[in-house]
């Protein structure tokens, strides 16, 4: 029952970020149960024909950029990208949502497309918190967007297009931003002393 319910509430956050005009794949069945002694659940969404990960097309260059194989996006094409990153992240925290893992891999693109259309995808954790606890969120989303930032090796102009794009769509005054990408950052920093230490203890 708990796993089930797992997925029915993945299964209506998607359906409720698609009517907040949030882009996210469109759900259209969930379940859960055992699969040996294992509790699994599943929600199943329509393919995206074409998308790719944001970070494989940004050319991640450090945590584990092995694992990318599509072509990586044309220099002209990057900040288009990320201003459609920037925008999404700022639309999702607009409207009350927090993703709580917004990390670039989360963001799935499709690059053949003229548009340029992003999705927001992997909502296992999303959720919509109240007061303080969605501030504290926001800025561990914020985090991650930092870091991931870091992993893809962002330059000065790029950041400030992918934060510019952010500050518009959250619909934040433009003195805000600043405390916000600092204490971003530390977030962020974060993550990478976390990650070097897993990685001296042989952890994923």
């Amino acid at each position: 029952a708990a796993v089930l319910g797992a997925a029915r509430r993945e299964y209506d956050a998607l359906g409720a970020l698609a009517a907040a005009g949030i882009p996210v794949p469109e759900a259209v069945a969930c379940g859960g149960g055992l699969l040996g002694d294992a509790a699994v659940a599943v929600v199943v969404t329509r393919e995206i024909p074409g998308g790719e990960q944001a970070d494989c097309l940004l050319g991640r260059r450090r945590g584990r950029p092995g694992r990318c194989r599509c072509p990586e996006l044309a220099p002209r094409d990057r900040p288009r990208l990320l201003r459609r990153i920037g925008d999404l992240a700022g639309r999702l925290h607009r409207a009350g949502w927090v993703h709580q893992d917004l990390y670039f891999c989360h963001f799935f693109a499709v690059a053949a497309d003229p548009d340029l259309p992003v999705y927001l995808i992997d909502l296992q954790r999303v959720t919509r918190p109240g007061g303080l606890r969605f501030a504290g969120r926001r800025l561990k989303d914020l985090g991650a967007l930092d870091f991931a930032a870091w992993e893809c090796a962002l330059t000065r102009p790029e950041r400030a297009e992918l934060w510019a794009a952010y500050r518009e769509a959250a619909a934040l005054p433009r003195w805000r931003l600043g405390p916000y990408l600092a204490a971003a950052r530390v977030k962020a920093l974060g993550i990478r002393r976390r990650d070097l230490r897993r990685a001296r203890e042989g952890r994923p």
